[in-house]
């Protein structure tokens, strides 16, 4: 019987300490409290803490159901008191503020994060400068022997999102949207030289009409860029081989030098180049003399100006329509 006294009467396990005074293990006494159905045996003794951790866990989750619903009830009453109550913010208890945790927020002077700055132009690495000096001087020797075809093919065709802007703004000012505007302009081109018509253009909100009289220009004499017979993926290389010589001609490439390679993006770099002779196209000629390159998964594109530029002149001639339909062609 002595050995019976210092075990537990439901599990049999030893007991220690004020478990003597209970003659329940401190175990089976936490089951009991907690809910646990009682044990008879040790083993069932051993599992009871176990099973009961679900309920705590269950009892606890209920908990914080109902405070997060009693703080939302909260707030719903105070938003709909606000909108009831003409006393200003500022005037009202403290105690009536602290208590919705949203109002405190919009009531601290913090500071928003300040937005992303723009990527600083620092040197490139000497591994990505060799690649771009070596990509420059390939593009610049296709240019010089007059392969635009492979300049396209090669650098400026596989920037898909480029090429895409292009050949969408060159079908809107074609047979879009800006079409109307496009026949109308080029009328007045021929009727008032282009001078004067990059004045009107002007003065209509045009912020480039040197370029635009030149791109009309260009498309009223050249079928390739401009030929409604030819698809939209012809008339586009069409213009851009027209805006790549334009960047070049004029400058003698032989004495052309690749002076410093920068990292103006992510995957983003412009060769500054140095060399003899000016810009027969007085239109770029506010272009810097420069090579922008983008690493892309398809290999390495050039990022010309020329989507942009043809999404300005199409916004223009969308809008800038002369009046008189006697104007049109």
């Amino acid at each position: 019987m002595a050995g019976e006294e210092g075990k537990c009467r439901l599990c049999g396990e030893p007991l220690v300490g004020r478990d003597h005074l209970e003659g329940v293990c401190r175990a089976c006494r936490e089951a009991e409290i907690l809910g646990a159905p009682g044990a008879t045996t040790r083993a069932e003794g051993a599992v009871a803490p176990r099973r009961s951790a679900p309920r705590v866990a269950a009892l606890a989750l209920a908990v914080c159901v109902v405070v997060v619903g009693a703080a939302a009830g909260l707030r719903a009453l105070q938003s709909r008191s606000r909108s009831a109550d003409p006393t200003p913010r500022d005037d009202r208890p403290e105690t009536a503020q602290a208590l919705a945790p949203a109002d405190v927020a919009e009531d601290t002077d913090v500071e928003a994060p300040p937005a992303p700055a723009a990527a600083v132009p620092i040197a490139a690495s000497p591994q990505q400068a060799l690649r771009v000096r070596t990509e420059t001087r390939e593009l610049l020797s296709l240019v010089q022997r007059g392969q635009l075809g492979r300049v396209i093919d090669n650098y400026a065709q596989p920037d898909a999102e480029a090429f895409q802007r292009a050949q969408a703004a060159l079908n809107d000012v074609l047979a879009g949207a800006a079409s109307r505007g496009f026949a109308q302009w080029s009328a007045r081109i021929i009727r008032l030289g282009q001078r004067r018509a990059a004045e009107q253009l002007l003065r209509a909100g045009d912020t480039d009409p040197d370029y635009t009289v030149a791109l009309l220009a260009h498309l009223a004499r050249d079928p390739s860029a401009s030929g409604m017979h030819l698809s939209g993926e012809e008339r586009a290389r069409g213009i851009l081989r027209w805006h790549i010589a334009g960047l070049f001609d004029g400058l003698d490439l032989t004495t052309a030098q690749v002076v410093e390679v920068m990292q103006v993006g992510p995957q983003r770099f412009a060769a500054r180049l140095e060399c003899s002779g000016r810009r027969h196209a007085a239109w770029l000629r506010g272009e810097p003399r420069r090579v922008v390159w983008c690493k892309l998964p398809v290999g390495w594109v050039i990022k010309v100006s020329l989507p942009e530029r043809l999404e300005r002149a199409r916004d223009t001639l969308a809008r800038a329509v002369p009046g008189s339909r006697s104007e049109a062609p």
